[in-house]
């Protein structure tokens, strides 16, 4: 019994820092982005908040003048008195229809901006993608880790999180909602108080089923990733045309093809698993929703039959018990969506953290004659025991010719990369003018 107690105990402690490092994975990558974009393009962030001005105040209308409208109507019905009710009727009704037109007209073309600042801000990831790239320790480049991790923020970047501004959306949903639920509940309480807690439970039982839709997707990524770079490897060789030399004269166009279909198969395989998994959450989310959507026009058409509150508020309270939903579920997508599309985006983050291997000197290499030494050099590449250079020794003077000749694999390659320092030693030393490379500024040292 102690024994399952302490499991469970390990248990518990494991999710509460596996919920903090999400947490902290999250608000590292919103925070990494907003500077980003203040940094590059601040006008984005004026732009959200005048978006929500625009999206606010016409919603905010929508939900309150409707019971006005209609509070004045039945009176007018009551006491026939045109020239009271006329000019509040005509008010209403022309603020119900101009203010959500002129916001949408201005929305229009914050959203044209939107899409602009969107692919503009791909190619600045772009471009800061290639500059890592370029600019990364060579051992990295033939690194099969490091490439997956480039492969998964290329794509992170791109598809799965929507970018830059596709995780700022979902902050500024969910600083929106927040403002919103804030603003209908007291709407609600006023009127019909019942109202909150069935919203609460669809949301808590839909929340639910949005996570597990959201953990599928997350396993999907994981598993596409790595069939899509194997995938843009075959697709890449056998649509470029310089390669049509040697796939003619080796006969490789059959097994290139072969092998790509089995690629686009197992990506088939993958998104058809992934869909299966999602339908049955998606189809009970539905039922939910039906289902308080029911609760909510029995109980307030209950209290408008027994003349407990009017049409007017009948209206303004389905109006704002949908928007208290609406808010309440984008809160918790949004949150979702942040976890989700921060999970894909922290791959960009851990590859502009990727640490260097190899050490950087600071000398700087004095100009004249030199002299270079292989001093007892063995090499063999991360990741393998073997072997490619043993206890090499050789000495090169300026003005030198050497030629380096052998085998194929006999380390021709390997010597010219140790040469320029694309990769260290691992034994030995390699010396110009008897100090170690290692000791030398890189740009200096390859000049």
């Amino acid at each position: 019994m102690k024994d399952n107690c302490k499991n469970t105990k390990k248990s518990s402690n494991r999710d509460k820092n596996c919920a903090r490092k999400k947490e902290r994975l999250v608000l590292k990558n919103v925070f990494f982005f907003i500077k980003f974009v203040k940094k590059n393009k601040p006008i984005i962030l004026f732009l959200y908040i005048l978006k929500f001005v625009l999206e606010y105040l016409p919603t905010l209308f929508s939900i309150l003048l409707p019971k006005f409208l209609f509070d004045e109507l039945f009176a007018f019905v009551g006491d026939g008195n045109i020239q009271k009710h006329l000019f509040s009727i005509v008010l209403y009704t022309g603020m119900l229809v101009v203010i959500p037109e002129l916001a949408d007209i201005f929305l229009s073309g914050i959203r044209q901006m939107f899409d602009y600042y969107r692919e503009w801000l791909g190619k600045c990831i772009d471009r800061e993608i290639g500059r890592q790239v370029m600019s990364v320790d060579y051992e990295h480049i033939e690194n099969p880790e490091f490439l997956d991790v480039l492969n998964k923020a290329r794509e992170g970047m791109s598809w799965y999180s929507g970018g830059v501004l596709g995780i700022l959306d979902y902050v500024y949903e969910l600083v929106k909602s927040v403002i919103f639920i804030a603003s209908v509940t007291v709407v609600i309480l006023w009127v019909c108080p019942l109202l909150v807690p069935i919203v609460l439970i669809a949301i808590l039982l839909t929340s639910i089923l949005t996570h597990k839709i959201n953990k599928i997707e997350q396993e999907a990524f994981g598993d596409l990733s790595k069939v899509n770079r194997v995938w843009g490897y075959y697709f890449y060789q056998l649509s470029d045309c310089m390669y049509g030399k040697d796939i003619r004269l080796y006969h490789c166009s059959d097994m290139m093809l072969e092998a790509a279909d089995q690629l686009l198969g197992e990506h088939c395989r993958i998104w058809k698993k992934q869909i299966y998994a999602m339908r049955p959450n998606e189809l009970l989310i539905r039922g939910i929703n039906a289902l308080r959507d029911g609760a909510t026009y029995l109980y307030v058409g209950y209290l408008t039959i027994k003349k407990t509150i009017s049409v007017g508020d009948f209206l303004m309270s389905i109006n704002s018990a949908e928007k208290l939903y609406q808010s309440m579920f984008m809160v918790i997508r949004s949150i979702l969506e942040l976890n989700k599309r921060c999970h894909y985006s922290n791959f960009y983050l851990e590859l502009m953290e990727y640490a260097p291997v190899m050490p950087k000197g600071e000398k700087k290499v004095i100009t004249g004659d030199h002299v270079i030494e292989f001093s007892h050099v063995s090499f063999r590449y991360p990741r393998t025991e073997q072997y490619v250079l043993r206890d090499l020794n050789l000495t090169i003077h300026s003005k030198e010719h050497l030629s380096i000749v052998g085998l194929n694999g006999a380390g021709k390659t390997t010597f010219i990369k140790l040469l320029c320092r694309l990769y260290d030693v691992t034994e030995g030393a390699i010396l110009v003018d008897g100090i170690n490379i290692k000791e030398y500024e890189e740009e200096e040292y390859r000049k």
